[in-house]
């Protein structure tokens, strides 16, 4: 259940569009600084900051200061270790086939009378 969580968050750090334009940008250098990953994004320092955040926190970026600039870098590793977690879960079909899914026709809904009734 734990791999599932994990996948999830990794799932919805690269949810956001700037976020994968920003994982986009770090795959073309070994590192960069956060001013100039703005300038090449044409966004705000504040703005990446977030967004890099986000990023830091599922562990797919790396970060380190220097003085006052902060460099970042991609966590190449991180991305092959959820890539080959995702594949080895679903090749061990880890979803129970015996456990019913939620099926959105099975939901009841409030009866209303017919119109004009």
């Amino acid at each position: 259940m734990r791999d599932w969580r994990e996948l999830r968050g990794y799932f919805r750090a690269l949810a956001d569009v700037r976020r994968l334009r920003i994982v986009a940008e770090l795959t073309h250098t070994p590192e960069i600084s956060v001013k100039d990953l703005c300038g090449r994004l044409r966004a705000s320092q504040p703005l990446i900051s977030w967004h890099l955040r986000v990023l830091v926190r599922s562990g797919l970026v790396q970060t380190r200061r220097q003085g006052r600039q902060v460099f970042c870098a991609l966590n190449r590793p991180a991305f092959r270790a959820y890539a080959d977690r995702l594949a080895s879960m679903l090749d061990e079909s880890v979803l129970d086939e015996t456990a019913p899914l939620r099926d959105e026709s099975s939901v009841m809904l409030p009866q209303h009378p017919p119109l004009g009734a």
